[in-house]
């Protein structure tokens, strides 16, 4: 108090007591100290002699006289000081704690090992889609999902044994929405250090795994395509080198057969040999596709045509025939207008997409496609953004065997099959698909579930403009025109020479593009058949673009195993006209040379 020992003896109570305080205390002497003997501890203030005030404890006990008559009281009296300053701090420590565990965004919950919630915060209740109160003593089972349940109760133990730990799981919240949560968990423990539960500490990762997810989807697209574009690169070498090489086989039947008698019995057998030939030559065609390097006729048609036209064919009738127990069923929208597209390729999707969906149902089932139109950002499966637009939409929906997740990812990579071997098909079915889907500027949807189908969905852009019919020659397709045919592989010169001059043409060869140059700088034809594929610095392309210089009117047909599509249409643009593939029939050529001819311009005279 800062008094002397001298100076403190006969200060009354009140000297040291604020006023404040004065009737707390009188109220405690009377009701305490005199008629129990002694009071509980009590706190109040004193006031030293400078003035200043602190806090105390006291607790007060009755003095009594020989003759048991209250004397007066004693006390033991503690300077709380420091205590007070301590719990000051506390309070607000425990302010800013409940303030930082209130105001952060992760969830923050206790539970006991019994899995009942005994605290949690504001961002717990928001993520659980709880309130407070309906939170608190809730069970936590009752909120995980119940393939996560057996997970939290084996990280249950572990707390137990005082270990900290990370992991995922998923929750249904009070709205019935499934999220999905990483926690942080640590053991709970009480004031003597005993572990009594946990506190954990998570976040909603629901967008964030979802992102990953598509991520992960796109990497996989991405991967796939890649290995598309690698295996398109070997095909298309293949094929271009296959048809050279199938070229005679194709052409030559058709020529002995012109030859030859009608009764002549070798026909069967040159009728059976340019068959083979041609399938040879379709299989070719499939690598060619794959590879992205075949040629479209691109024109405006309407898809149900073509579907109509399939479901129609003997192939379809062959496929029934076998598969009785199955039924087909179209549901076409008659309106959907017109899409920009190859007819005989967008069949070999229709073609192939069905032949996959019967092969799934060897049992049975059934088989429905459908055509729609529809105002898309996304396609249905909503993973890939798309070019914002109207879109014709095919869907093949079968009841078979379906596809294991799995083997997803892989079905549109060639040969890959589950089907036994040789049992069906090139192995290039779905590849073709996918090669026709993207050269028509258009996407794909696949969905599948084992044991309830598949359904494939395709999505090609609408193209506003009338459909015209190409002109077609079948009677006149002979000439007496010059030709000059340009090829580096001995044998397709040949063919065309032989080909053309049975259709009544002059035709001469050379056998690069420096050489046509060269006598085209002394000479005069009417028109040139011209390989692009030829030397490596001098193709198709750099031997017209020359041959221009001297003739800038110089027709020409291209023809080619498979074509680079900037070099092809950059001799389009510079006059070149027709376009056909090899290895190619008489009729195919004799009507690209004629069409070409019979174009309005001004011939040159052959010397």
């Amino acid at each position: 108090l800062g008094y002397s020992d001298e100076e403190i003896l006969g200060l009354n109570y009140k000297d040291i007591t604020p006023e404040k305080w004065r009737a707390d205390e009188e109220n405690i002497i009377n009701s305490q100290v005199l008629t129990q003997g002694y009071s509980d501890n009590y706190e109040k203030e004193y006031i030293r002699k400078d003035g200043t005030t602190f806090p105390v404890e006291l607790r007060s006990y009755l003095v009594k006289d020989d003759d048991g008559k209250p004397a007066g009281m004693w006390a033991f009296v503690r300077d709380i000081t420091g205590l007070k300053r301590a719990e000051a701090l506390l309070i607000r420590s425990e302010h800013r704690y409940r303030s930082l565990v209130e105001t952060i965004t992760e969830g923050m919950a206790i539970v006991d090992f019994d899995e009942n919630i005994i605290f949690a915060n504001s961002a717990a209740c928001r993520i659980f889609g709880y309130t407070h109160e309906e939170l608190i003593g809730l069970n936590l089972k009752q909120i995980i999902i119940s393939e996560d349940i057996d997970k939290i109760l084996a990280e249950t133990q572990k707390r137990k044994h005082g270990v900290i730990s990370k992991y995922e799981f998923s929750i249904r919240r009070k709205d019935k929405e499934i999220r999905h949560l990483f926690i942080s968990v640590t053991p709970y423990q009480d004031v003597d250090g005993n572990i009594e539960g946990a506190v954990g500490l998570f976040s909603d990762i629901t967008e964030v795994k979802l992102e990953k997810q598509e991520r992960k989807k796109l990497k996989e697209q991405l991967e796939r395509a890649q290995r598309m574009e690698s295996l398109g690169i070997l095909a298309g070498g293949v094929a271009h080198d296959l048809n050279n090489i199938l070229g005679p086989l194709v052409a030559y039947p058709e020529m002995i057969l012109m030859k030859l008698p009608p009764d002549s019995p070798a026909r069967k057998q040159v009728e059976m040999l340019g068959k083979s030939a041609r399938e040879a030559a379709d299989v070719i065609q499939d690598l060619l596709t794959l590879a992205r390097r075949g040629r479209y006729e691109m024109k405006p048609i309407d898809i149900n045509e073509v579907i109509d036209s399939y479901l129609e064919s003997a192939n379809l009738v062959e496929l029934k025939s076998r598969n009785p127990n199955v039924m087909v069923e179209s549901k076409l929208d008659r309106n959907i207008g017109y899409i920009s597209g190859s007819i005989p390729h967008l069949l070999k999707v229709i073609m192939n997409l069905v032949i996959n969906a019967f092969d799934a149902m060897p049992s049975g089932g059934k088989l429905t496609i459908k055509t729609s139109r529809d105002k898309l950002e996304k396609l249905y499966g909503g993973l890939s953004n798309i070019e914002k637009g109207e879109y014709v939409i095919i869907q093949v929906c079968d009841t078979g065997v379906g596809i294991e997740e799995k083997n997803l990812k892989y079905i549109f990579e060639p040969y890959f099959s589950k089907k036994e071997m040789g049992s069906s098909g090139s192995g290039l079915g779905l590849s073709v698909v996918y090669g026709i889907v993207k050269d028509h500027k258009g996407y794909y949807d696949v969905n599948s579930t084992v044991g309830v189908g598949t359904e494939f969905i395709l999505y090609f852009p609408l193209c506003p403009a009338e459909i015209r019919k190409k002109q077609e020659y079948d009677n006149i397709i002979s000439g007496t025109e010059t030709i000059l045919v340009i090829d580096d592989v001995r044998e397709q010169r040949e063919i065309a020479r032989e080909l053309l001059s049975s259709l009544g043409y002059t035709v001469i060869t050379v056998d690069s593009g420096r050489e046509a140059v060269k006598f085209l700088s002394k000479h005069c034809v009417d028109i040139i058949m011209l390989d692009m594929i030829m030397e490596k610095d001098f193709d198709g392309l750099d031997t017209y673009t020359n041959i221009l210089k001297y003739h800038p009117s110089q027709k020409a047909v291209i023809v080619s195993g498979f074509s680079a599509t900037d070099r092809v249409t950059q001799a389009m643009e510079l006059g070149a006209g027709q376009y056909i593939k090899k290895p190619y029939t008489l009729k195919q050529l004799g009507i690209a040379i004629r069409t070409e001819l019979d174009k309005n311009k001004v011939p040159a005279s052959a010397k």
